[in-house]
């Protein structure tokens, strides 16, 4: 861990204070600067932020330099997504005809048959709905996370950490793990519990679950909004099973659509995204957090939300998604996240 020193802000409600961090959290190798004087585009935070790269060409992780002090760090996220899925927004109504309840058969029927979640021999017709979803790799994308990397027949005690309202918590749920979340954010743990779901408010030490209490620990789009991401995997670690399984999901450092969009690409986030890894680096990491057979893949997922997210049309960020997919072919660090699995 590089060094870092205070920044001193004018006393304000809206200021965000900030520490220099001029090395790479994950090697310690210096940062070069990558970006200068970037803004909240989406939510509205406070400051202006710098981007830094490791010169190591193995890792090539990204940081805030200057980034938000830990005891401020609150104040970036007052307008967050997870407050509108907290203010009681209307559920679709349930899908009616043949036609409308296609997407989710096909859905099922593709868990079912290609990912093996399947408590029953599955139907010839099942098999061949599986197949349409299958041909789309869009909506492969859309179902394999975290499906694809949890054990079906070992299912049992899951956390989802960072779990925001409880969507993947529903998903999960419905695969026959007995799933329970933790968040940060007050509201969006009150919209989940809301939903039924069991759900703990705070910072996971803060929770003193026992140890190797969980048969699986799922964080989507968690670490990079973490001060000390090796301290908060080593006590995900410390509550896993033996034989265990981590699934990390992350914005990607070395994806397409950072290459192309540079300053523009939505997922530098700042100044929530702290850090921003790349397939190497965030390996790096969970192995130093004792973690063994540790396996990252780059996939098309949050692909199709890039352009949208900087005033792109749906249909472009759909392309978006097909094109990274194309590439994925041709360079496996293509995709716009990191998928990573590893054993306790």
């Amino acid at each position: 861990m590089g060094s870092s020193a205070a920044i001193a802000h004018p006393l304000s409600d809206d200021l965000i204070a900030a520490e220099v961090c001029p090395d790479c959290v994950i090697c310690g190798a210096p940062g070069v600067a990558l970006y200068h004087d970037l803004t909240d585009r989406f939510y509205g935070a406070s400051g202006s932020w710098n981007v830094s790269r490791c010169i190591a060409a193995r890792c090539g992780m990204l940081w805030l330099n200057p980034r938000p002090l830990e005891s401020d760090i609150w104040k970036a996220y007052r307008k967050y997504y997870t407050h509108e899925a907290a203010g009681g927004a209307k559920s679709r109504p349930p899908a009616r005809g043949i036609i409308g309840k296609m997407p989710q058969a096909i859905k099922r029927a593709y868990i079912a048959s290609r990912l093996g979640y399947a408590d029953r021999k599955v139907s010839l017709r099942e098999q061949m709905l599986a197949g349409f979803a299958y041909l789309d790799p869009t909506r492969r994308a859309d179902t394999d996370f975290p499906s694809k990397y949890l054990p079906f027949g070992n299912r049992g005690r899951l956390l989802d950490l960072g779990c925001g309202s409880g969507d993947m918590l529903g998903a999960v749920r419905s695969l026959g793990w007995e799933a329970e979340g933790v968040d940060i954010d007050p509201a969006a743990v009150a919209a989940a519990r809301r939903n039924g779901f069991n759900v703990r408010c705070g910072s996971l030490p803060e929770q003193r679950f026992p140890d190797a209490g969980f048969d699986a620990v799922v964080m989507s789009h968690v670490i990079e909004h973490v001060h000390h991401p090796l301290e908060l995997l080593a006590e995900v670690r410390r509550i896993l099973k033996r034989g265990c399984r981590l699934v990390i999901a992350t914005p990607n450092a070395r994806s397409l659509g950072h290459r192309m969009l540079r300053a523009r690409w939505p997922f530098l986030d700042p100044p929530r995204h702290l850090q921003v890894f790349t397939p190497r680096a965030l390996e790096a990491l969970v192995l130093a957090a004792g973690f063994t057979d540790v396996r990252a893949c780059t996939e098309i997922r949050t692909a199709a939300a890039m352009l949208p997210r900087i005033g792109g049309s749906r249909i472009a960020g759909r392309l978006a998604e097909y094109g990274e997919n194309f590439a994925l072919h041709f360079d496996h660090d293509a995709g716009e996240e990191i998928a990573l699995v590893a054993s306790r």
